[in-house]
């Protein structure tokens, strides 16, 4: 693959031009306060927690280019969050942002940090992206320029060296929120950062229009009215969780052009891709590697992942000997053709009364029967059994029960993996990227206890 050309985050040219002018005088602000700021063995960084995604980015943009560290956080994250970002032995950096996070951290510096003492320069101008919060354990991974543009550059490269033009309305401190301006940059496209989708007239006619969505804003577009306005799109990105195969494949009748993928925070986002023309053909896993990856599958079933944009470590952590090589949680096969298939997450495994229980197994087989629109299957401290099987379950429009649902189950599922427990929900416990929300399923489990 060509390598990619060098890249300036201080670049406007992939913003329209209302965009371009807030990233502009953002910039020019956070610019001002590094400037004023010595070097030295200070604080390692900064912690930058703005919610305008733009500021964001113009944040970002100027902690590279005075070699700052910067460390992305949620404004909204809760005590809870902190918490679990203090265990992870996070760094006590001054906040970027004028204002304090809603939650913030303790100890925190005072609000207006940038003074004394000095900035720690990093020539590498390390970026710090948050991960893990839905699964309890929040870290830091560490990402270079260098890292997150092989990446985009590699995507582009994937659809024949397109400009990627994207509407973003995912969260910039997200890897998924912050992708698609690198990719615009090296790409040469435009991306638009707002909550209401944009019209797609104002992207320039020659380049790949794109979005990035998960499957519960998938079931929303299908059961919505403006389907035809999402069949405008060149490619829309679907990855984060886990998705339904029904809900695939009825994506796939009304030929919405789906473009199923793998990564994560730690592989820069997408490391597999499935092009929409190979969806809409009837193909429905998560593509074949990137030009840039190398996508293989250990003795436990863990996909593992080669590729020049992995990340460097986490923060505080020592670097493993085999950092060439990621091995994630998720648990994958490869077919002969090439093509990624996920199975789920090696971390979920259940034990109740001696049994191994897979989730994802119990979920899939509920999700089969008509009227189950959405299901997490999660275990529940017993005094018996050591876990007990608790379904949180959304029905679909129709008039099943889950006295009916449990017997339907009877001829599908050994006994002990039938949940004991059921609650039925309006809406999923689901995070902004379409994660599980460990924080909503504990408070669902303990009002329901």
């Amino acid at each position: 693959m060509v390598s990619a050309p060098e890249i300036d985050l201080r670049n406007t040219h992939c913003f329209l031009p209302e965009q371009a002018h807030a990233f502009s005088k953002h910039f020019r602000e956070a610019e001002e306060r590094l400037k004023t700021q010595p070097s030295g063995q200070g604080y390692p960084g900064v912690l930058i927690c703005a919610r305008s995604p733009l500021k964001v980015l113009a944040q970002i943009a100027a902690c590279v280019t005075h070699q700052v560290p910067a460390f992305l956080s949620n404004p909204d994250w809760g005590s809870t969050e902190w918490a679990q970002v203090n265990q992870c032995n996070a760094p006590n950096v001054p906040i970027f942002d004028g204002s304090s996070p809603s939650n913030p951290p303790h100890p925190l510096p005072a609000e207006k940090p940038i003074g004394k003492p000095p900035l720690t320069r990093d020539p590498i101008a390390t970026l710090y992206i948050p991960t893990g919060g839905s699964s309890g354990k929040i870290k830091f991974a560490a990402h270079t320029v260098e890292s997150l543009r092989s990446a985009a550059q590699a995507l582009s490269h994937f659809f024949d060296d397109q400009p990627i033009h994207s509407w973003s309305h995912l969260p910039t401190y997200h890897v998924s929120g912050l992708m698609p301006w690198i990719r615009a940059l090296v790409s040469e496209g435009k991306v638009i950062y707002s909550e209401e989708s944009p019209d797609l007239a104002q992207f320039p006619k020659a380049g790949l229009k794109t979005t990035s969505i998960v499957g519960t804003q998938l079931a929303r577009i299908l059961t919505g009215s403006q389907k035809s306005y999402w069949e405008d799109y060149d490619a829309i990105f679907i990855g984060g969780s886990p998705v339904g195969r029904e809900l695939l494949e009825d994506a796939r009748k009304k030929s919405l052009p789906l473009a199923p993928c793998y990564g994560s925070t730690e592989t820069a986002a997408m490391i597999t891709c499935l092009k929409p023309q190979e969806f809409l053909q009837g193909r429905i896993n998560a593509g074949k590697p990137l030009p840039h990856a190398q996508v293989s599958i250990d003795a436990t079933k863990r996909i593992q992942v080669a590729a020049p944009s992995l990340f460097k470590g986490y923060w505080n952590e020592p670097v493993s000997k085999d950092h060439d090589i990621y091995t994630s949680d998720d648990l994958g096969s490869i077919d002969e053709a090439g093509y990624l298939e996920i199975h789920g997450r090696a971390d979920r495994i259940l034990i109740s009364g001696g049994e191994k229980i897979d989730p994802s197994q119990v979920e899939g087989t509920i999700q089969s029967i008509a009227g189950v629109a959405d299901t997490f299957v999660v275990g529940e401290a017993h005094p018996e059994w050591g876990q007990q099987i608790v379904c949180i379950i959304k029905m679909d429009d129709s008039d099943i029960s889950i006295s009916v649902l449990k017997e339907k189950l009877k001829a599908k599922l050994t006994s002990f993996k039938i949940p004991k427990k059921w609650i039925l929900v309006d809406t999923m416990p689901y995070t902004v990227q379409g994660k599980r929300d460990s924080a909503q399923i504990s408070t669902l489990l303990k009002t329901h206890a």
